[in-house]
């Protein structure tokens, strides 16, 4: 066979199918090096396989898991408005009117029924009601404060209508633990009130078992200063609010 002839005879075919056939080659390189199909395919099985091991719900299981989760959902929504304080229509903001000016008006609203009122009875009430001495001026201290200020009036109220002797310190109990993310968020007021054995007893039983969404979280009693049968009491009281996946 005389290949020089073959060669010249048809060196234009056979560069073609030489020049294809490197084409292809440094083709199926470049789309294996940027494109790993062989990879992604077995990716693919593998994935398959996956799926096909899988054990499939049934759906009496799928029944029985709605049904706990129904349980659960109404369980903890019976808890969060068992617990749940929710400050009353008198001591929220009014967006008609400035913040400041409204605090001002409910504070003296306050004060005249649970200071100066008592005085009549001759009970004593802290003249403060445990609002701080210099008004706040930011709209979210003033929501606090009055948030505060319903909790001293649903406290002292009680103290009167159980004819308590004196309430003689209302504060606000800071909390350093209270943070700004949680699902909790609790308010503390520390009351020191004087009465009776028999008198601290009934508002102490009030307190607990009337539907005010309070908690009394402290309480210590000791005989009052003087002797006789007065009772002093210590007590902070927790408001507390659910915030529901809020962010404080």
């Amino acid at each position: 066979m005389d290949l020089t002839g073959i060669w010249q005879e048809h060196k234009t075919f056979i560069t073609l199918v030489i020049a294809g056939l490197l084409v292809f080659i440094i083709g199926q390189v470049i789309i294996s090096e940027f494109y790993p199909v062989d990879t992604e395919k077995a990716s693919v099985l593998r994935a398959r396989r996956d799926i096909q091991r899988l054990e499939v719900v049934q759906r009496d299981d799928l029944a029985a898991a709605e049904e706990d989760n129904e349980k659960y959902t109404a369980t903890y929504e019976s808890v969060v408005k068992r617990v749940n304080f929710v400050p009353r229509e008198e001591f929220l903001l009014k967006p008609t009117e400035s913040a400041d000016v409204q605090y001002f008006r409910i504070v003296a609203r306050e004060r005249e029924a649970l200071v100066e009122w008592p005085k009549t009875q001759n009970i004593t009430v802290a003249n403060n009601l445990g609002m701080p001495e210099l008004s706040p001026t930011r709209k979210k201290e003033i929501e606090r404060n009055l948030l505060a200020l319903d909790v001293v009036d649903r406290v002292v109220g009680l103290a009167i209508e159980s004819d308590m002797r004196e309430v003689g310190t209302i504060e606000l109990v800071p909390d350093l633990r209270r943070r700004k993310t949680g699902f909790i968020d609790e308010l503390k007021v520390r009351f020191k009130m004087t009465g009776t054995m028999a008198k601290t007893a009934a508002f102490l039983e009030k307190l607990q078992f009337e539907e005010n969404y309070l908690v009394l979280s402290e309480a210590e009693m000791v005989a009052a200063a003087g002797g006789g049968s007065l009772l002093e009491t210590d007590l902070t009281v927790s408001a507390m609010t659910v915030l529901q996946g809020e962010e404080e």
